[in-house]
């Protein structure tokens, strides 16, 4: 009797303690919305296309691209490819910004990294993303649009730079 009593108090007492362990997606109040937008947390291949234009502006060239959205918000992004453009201009770091789910299937992000001259490894700026993101229906691959704006290294605007990228998650 003793022992029957202490198997029902242990698996009452899981019962209650687990799903406090495991937690859950925390936007929204609604069960559904919760579940789409945690959806977008993990690692994902991207390509991005850059866009000649931000007004109909035909395609350019695609940089391979990696997104890491991290539960709670925040965001890594690091390219495939150390240039960003012309003259030789290097990335030294990834990019490091936030995402939010703005509702649905429906994504804002936003990063920045900073940009070094290839030739002799001086500052150069800082260049700035941010992207809108529609996830698709079963959640394994998105769209984006973004623009990207870049900063000499005295933190003036020098150009704006429009894209759009199709991503598939990495399992």
């Amino acid at each position: 009797m003793r022992t029957k009593r202490f198997t029902l108090f242990l698996l009452l007492a899981m019962a209650v303690v687990f799903p406090l362990l495991i937690g859950g997606p925390v936007f929204g109040s609604d069960d559904e919305e919760q579940g789409k937008a945690g959806r977008i947390e993990g690692l994902w291949n991207i390509v991005d296309t850059l866009l000649s234009g931000c007004t109909n502006g035909v395609p350019v060239r695609t940089i391979p691209d990696m997104n890491l959205f991290i539960h709670g918000g925040q965001m890594i992004e690091t390219p495939g490819t150390p240039g960003v453009g012309q003259p030789p201009l290097q990335r030294g770091t990834p990019g490091l910004g936030t995402w939010e789910h703005v509702g649905g299937r429906h994504f804002t992000a936003a990063f920045r990294f900073f940009r070094f001259n290839g030739d002799d490894d001086t500052f150069a700026g800082i260049q700035t993303a941010n992207k809108v993101i529609e996830l698709s229906k079963d959640g394994n691959a998105f769209t984006s649009t973004g623009t990207t704006d870049i900063f000499d290294a005295t933190g003036a605007l020098i150009a704006t730079r429009c894209s759009t990228g199709v991503a598939t998650r990495v399992e």
